[in-house]
């Protein structure tokens, strides 16, 4: 075997076990297949091109990648790490609510990087973060279940994955409705079961026992989509389960890489 020939072995056998590791651990499979010469794709028998998508929060097309556990095909966008529900919410956002029109005050909890870098740039908004952990960089860092905040004092709440983790939820959605402002509004997700009910067990106290049974070592419950509005609900607010993904189109859902069931809880502060 002469030196070329070798050279060609080497860099498919490498090429090779570079993607089958990343297709069995999903990340970035789609960008490593982009970037290989056609001469190695075809030697794989790789002959389909990964799909190419538009983030609407960062505003790059480029090829998503796998994300979670198990990992969900074309879920995050390597460019600004948003997700499905990001991508989801930026959009309903955008076209639903007045967020990008009026003068706000925003308090967005725990903040993904590409949506808070987004929202933070709006020149409308008195945009402002809070993380619970004190090393996390944000402009507060606020127990949710005992918010150090004026009453009626934000027009705005953002709270996205951040509810399954608190014990007491109900004290920390009564929190949120106190310190918005009468009118004011918060977009809230949670994960969310394919149940009207709420599967809450507070003798599931391990982190593989949570990962098994609640979806992830940190969660404290799997909401129900029923019983998650009514606990919102009685903590004061009107809330509206927002499907949004169905009033978009085919080719948006695949252009975006969205789930078109995803839930958005929108909740309103009643006017005096």
């Amino acid at each position: 075997m002469n030196a070329r020939a070798v050279t060609l072995f080497l860099l498919l056998l490498a090429a090779a076990l570079g993607f089958v590791y990343l297709q069995r651990h999903g990340n970035g499979t789609e960008a490593v297949v982009r970037a290989l010469p056609p001469a190695v794709t075809s030697a794989l028998g790789i002959t389909t091109a990964p799909q190419v998508n538009t983030c609407p929060v960062c505003l790059q097309t480029l090829a998503f990648i796998p994300s979670g556990t198990p990992p969900r095909p074309l879920a995050l966008c390597p460019y600004c790490g948003s997700l499905e529900r990001h991508r989801l919410l930026y959009l309903y956002l955008r076209q639903k609510t007045n967020l990008f029109r009026d003068q706000l005050s925003v308090l967005h909890f725990s903040p993904e990087r590409g949506l808070g870098g987004a929202l933070a740039s709006q020149r409308n908004l008195n945009y402002a973060t809070s993380w619970y952990e004190p090393d996390r960089a944000a402009d507060y860092h606020l127990d949710l279940t005992n918010l150090a905040l004026a009453d009626n004092s934000w027009d705005v709440l953002i709270a996205y994955h951040v509810l399954e983790h608190i014990p007491d939820d109900r004290k920390a959605m009564r929190e949120m409705y106190r310190v918005l402002k009468p009118g004011g509004w918060a977009a809230v997700q949670v994960p969310i079961r394919n149940e009207p009910d709420t599967y809450e067990d507070a003798s599931v106290d391990t982190d593989a026992e949570r990962n098994e049974k609640f979806g992830q070592f940190d969660h404290l419950r799997f909401y129900g989509w029923q019983d998650f509005a009514d606990r919102l609900t009685q903590a004061g607010f009107n809330v509206t389960i927002e499907r949004f993904g169905h009033e978009l189109s085919d080719s948006a859902i695949r252009e975006f890489a969205l789930d078109r069931n995803e839930r958005i809880y929108l909740l309103r502060k009643p006017l005096k």
